[in-house]
């Protein structure tokens, strides 16, 4: 019964997990699609167009646009790389840690872009700032001639904000394998595996996470399967065991991952199995009551059948006449003494019926105003 419940925990914990990796898809989409017509439209921005193909202007005018469309929108940041990926204008460039001047080209949102001439989605941490972040960035294309990059950063931070208040255990990797989003901070950056030597050698070419290290998150991994139909990945963490359901996230090809902490579900299960045999015990006991009672009632009318029958018995035996009649005086009882001195050494027989035997045919007595008991009452000595 309680691998029954605890495979039902699992299942459970999935179909839960699911909805919940649903709801972030589309919330994470959502804030994509938010967010994904502001560099479509700067492209085609004649400021924009006129930095690129004049950087010698100032970058002032374009700035303090950026600066109000990040504002009104709610991008944390937006800017714009030449050809060689050299950001000319930036919403944050009156800041300390200003994007203005830096070269970006290293970074894949520019030199994908570049390559591929449409929209791409990265994530990375700030080289300038140090702040998480996810970008989309596209390429101004003007007479089959690329000219630059118009980037959005957006600050995925309210997620895990969420997923802390919600106490889940919740976390996204990147298509490498890399934790980008996750509930307990101690777990960002860390690998779901190790790392083959080419993606460590990208990550560093590419700079994408400075200064962190990318160390397993678990140190044992194992399937576990229960009644051959459900198959669960367990993660040893920390010293503690998490079930793990996973669910992708195809658009930016990442992936989401639901861990649930196994001794909970185990603590689960065994209260339920505890609640199960507290249960049972208590039906069984009420069972045994139900049991007793009617033993009893069984015993009782059976001792009075006895005690019925003995009494008969002791009647019919003395050598005295017993009667017994209703308050209408029906006889209910008589003994054989009594049927033998009331028919003169016959059977007494009654006028109606074998059993119908009335005191008016034994006794001359009137009982048409009274019942019997009651004219025994008042005129006792007459019987």
């Amino acid at each position: 019964m309680t691998c029954l419940f605890y495979a039902w925990q699992l299942s459970a914990a999935a179909e839960r997990n699911q909805r919940s990796a649903t709801l972030f898809e589309q919330s994470l989409l959502g804030s994509i699609t938010q967010y994904d017509y502001i560099p479509s439209l700067l492209i085609k921005d004649s400021l924009v167009l006129g930095l690129i193909n004049s950087p010698q202007d100032s970058h002032q005018t374009l700035s303090n646009r950026l600066q109000f469309i990040a504002a009104q929108s709610g991008v944390s940041n937006l800017y714009v790389l030449d050809r060689n990926g050299t950001a000319i204008a930036t919403d944050n460039y009156q800041s300390k840690g200003s994007f203005l001047g830096k070269n970006y080209a290293f970074r894949p949102y520019f030199n994908l872009a570049k390559e591929q001439r449409q929209k791409q989605y990265y994530f990375a941490k700030g080289v300038t700032t140090g702040v998480r972040g996810f970008f989309i960035s596209e390429p101004i294309i003007i007479d089959n001639e690329f000219l630059g990059v118009v980037v959005a950063k957006i600050v995925l931070d309210e997620w895990e904000k969420r997923w802390q208040s919600s106490e889940q255990n919740i976390l996204v990797a990147d298509d490498q394998g890399i934790i980008i989003l996750s509930a307990n901070t101690n777990w960002q950056y860390r690998s779901i595996g190790t790392l083959s030597p080419e993606v460590i050698e990208r990550i560093s070419r590419f700079n994408q996470f400075p200064n962190e290290q990318h160390t397993p998150l678990y140190s044992d991994a194992y399937s576990t399967s229960f009644l051959n139909t459900t198959h669960r990945s367990v993660w040893s963490i920390d010293n503690q065991h998490y079930v793990v359901n996973q669910s992708p996230i195809k658009r930016v090809n990442w992936t989401l991952y639901h861990l649930d902490n196994q001794n909970s579900i185990l603590i689960r299960s065994m209260w339920f199995l505890l609640s199960a045999l507290l249960l049972t015990a208590i039906m069984y006991l009420l069972w045994l009551e139900r049991s007793s009672k009617l033993q009893l009632h069984r015993e009782a009318r059976e001792a009075e059948r006895t005690r019925q029958t003995e009494l008969q018995n002791m009647l019919d035996n003395i050598h005295i006449g017993v009667l017994v009649f209703d308050q209408h005086g029906k006889v209910m009882s008589m003994n054989d003494h009594a049927g033998y001195l009331l028919g003169n050494g016959e059977t007494v027989q009654s006028n109606k019926s074998e059993n119908d035997i009335f005191v008016q045919e034994l006794i001359d007595i009137d009982l048409d105003s009274l019942e019997f008991d009651q004219y025994l009452q008042e005129n006792i000595a007459t019987p």
